[in-house]
């Protein structure tokens, strides 16, 4: 029996990694806990906003800590606040896939309702709509075109 440094609690040998180094030969934090403090230590920030460990979803981590089970395949963890990094577990909930769509589809639905402006397009000069608030080209040829453009000024730029 041994006692945790960081959740004060005594627990069986086999709850520890075997440390050689160590007197005992077990390192001072149960395995949850050191899982926990690792994790602090080497957490990734996403291009998506997301905090990672590894392969590890840190929201997803912090409810299966908080449910004491791992979440299913179709198991979603939704971020209340939208915001993606907040893993406060005040901020997080468990949804099946489906209902996670469906919340998330009725923002969608909200374009619906927002009124359409018209533009020129800055390649070809045409009048065309768009619920975008600046929308700047008309077609995906017209996209094409402009990064044809960008890409040739940019060399352009790199040469002199």
């Amino acid at each position: 029996m041994k006692k945790c440094v960081k959740c004060k609690v005594e627990k069986n040998d086999d709850e520890f990694h075997k440390d050689r180094l160590r007197p005992d030969g077990l390192f001072p934090y149960c395995r949850a806990c050191r899982g926990c403090k690792k994790l602090e230590k080497h957490l990734n920030k996403t291009r998506q906003g997301y905090l990672r460990w590894g392969a590890v979803w840190h929201h997803r981590f912090v409810i299966e800590q908080a449910l004491g089970r791992k979440l299913g395949r179709y198991e979603v963890v939704h971020h209340k606040n939208g915001i993606r990094d907040d893993n406060r577990l005040e901020n997080l909930e468990v949804m099946s896939l489906g209902d996670h769509s469906r919340h998330h589809q009725s923002y969608k639905d909200a374009w619906k309702f927002v009124k359409s402006k018209k533009f020129n397009c800055q390649i070809c000069g045409l009048v065309f709509e768009s619920k975008h608030y600046a929308a700047k080209y008309c077609s995906p040829h017209c996209v094409y075109q402009a990064n044809k453009e960008y890409v040739k000024s940019w060399k352009l730029k790199k040469l002199k």
